[in-house]
């Protein structure tokens, strides 16, 4: 790949970092500034904006235009109308176009765009919001002003319950967060089994170990993208003559991962002056291993409160199952008091709305590996679905 300088890097990962983490600062979207980049580079490459759209990307559109169809029907049985999934297919373009954008600015310096540069910018991406969320944990004036900048209410119940508590970045937040992050943990094993050297593979490594730990203090949830992770290097073992350099990725893999943890655990306990400072958010992180030292079981409160009251809530009106209610929310809370992904999908579209959702998922997953026709891209992709499938368990 050629040599990118400094101020492209910046900008291309200022490009990642408003797709992945959008934000509003004072009311003003960065985003648009994306388009605003593509449309100087589109004038300064002299290249006017008459390409032709491949076929693949028009597809894209074909379920979240059913789904728009389906929520249009569902909105005169029921008479309520809201535009949750109505407007969907506009995000989907709206978000196809971005990306594009993104995608024309990156390859105009990079020259060569493949799987693992664009995944390589989504890894510094992560990196740079985890320092951003560090900084603003551990220097408050700094907090205060990127929350005032955000326009995050202090006085809210949710930001009393976790400040000081967990992470919180620039336009990264709890769940989707985690989500995010535990992303960047799958991401990270393409990388190991394409690695040259033992001394590139201990690096990675250490990325993924301080990608980890940065998640779950944001959200416990990249613990999830963490066991997919270890699925999707397990799975790799099918490929051809890829079978050795799994075994020993695997095993490097385990091995320092056990050394870094014993480590990090023995310079937090050796440490007061951590443990004061540092222990409400370690606890918070850590709450799971903490319980299954302590009572045996690997769980957490909020683990706990979705298998004991968000699982056990269902519609029970059987129209709901067959066209939904067409209600997302109710006042402050979630239409349907549930915070599970599929039955907030099926409160509001019913059973057809949540198949075509489904089928929406799976077609991205299919074209990505049409694209990248490389084995362990195309299990990348099919684990990034079924941990999609996993989340959605969790929350929508």
């Amino acid at each position: 790949m050629p040599k990118v300088r400094c101020y492209q890097n910046i900008l291309i990962i200022f490009c990642f970092f408003v797709y992945f983490f959008p934000f509003k600062a004072y009311g003003f979207d960065p985003r648009l500034l994306v388009f605003l980049f593509f449309f100087i580079y589109m004038i300064k490459d002299g290249l006017l904006l008459n390409r032709k759209v491949k076929c693949r990307y028009i597809k894209t559109l074909f379920y979240p235009v059913l789904m728009s169809l389906f929520t249009v029907l569902s909105s005169v049985v029921n008479t309520i109308t809201e535009n949750t999934f109505i407007i969907f297919p506009f995000q989907v373009i709206y978000l196809l176009l971005l990306s594009y954008c993104i995608y024309y600015i990156t390859k105009r310096f990079c020259k060569v765009i493949s799987f693992y540069v664009i995944t390589r910018y989504f890894l510094m991406t992560l990196v740079v919001q985890s320092v951003i969320a560090i900084v603003m944990f551990v220097n408050q004036p700094i907090c205060l002003f990127l929350f005032d900048l955000q326009g995050i209410d202090l006085t809210s119940r949710v930001i009393k319950m976790y400040f000081g508590v967990r992470l919180i970045g620039l336009g990264c937040f709890y769940f989707g967060a985690g989500a995010i992050y535990g992303l960047g943990l799958i991401a990270i094993m393409p990388f190991m089994l394409k690695a040259k050297n033992k001394q590139q593979l201990i690096k990675l490594i250490l990325l993924y170990v301080y990608i980890f730990i940065v998640g779950i203090f944001f959200a416990r949830t990249a613990m999830i993208g963490c066991v997919f992770s270890i699925v999707y290097l397990i799975f790799c073992i099918l490929i051809p003559k890829m079978c050795n350099k799994v075994f020993l990725v695997f095993r490097q893999f385990i091995i320092y991962l056990t050394v870094f943890g014993i480590a990090l655990v023995f310079i937090y306990t050796s440490s007061p002056k951590l443990q004061e400072d540092y222990g409400d958010i370690i606890d918070f992180g850590f709450e799971a291993f903490i319980n299954l030292v302590e009572n045996g079981e690997l769980s957490t409160a909020s683990s706990d409160g979705l298998t004991e009251y968000h699982l056990s809530i269902w519609p029970q009106n059987q129209k709901t199952y067959y066209i939904g209610d067409m209600r997302w929310t109710k006042g402050d809370s979630y239409y349907g008091d549930s915070d599970v992904g599929y039955v907030r999908l099926l409160f509001y579209f019913g059973v057809p709305g949540v198949i075509l959702f489904l089928l929406y998922q799976y077609s991205i997953v299919r074209i990505s590996g049409l694209i990248f026709k490389e084995r362990i891209l195309s299990f990348f992709f099919f684990t990034v679905f079924f941990y999609a499938l996993i989340l959605l368990i969790r929350v929508y």
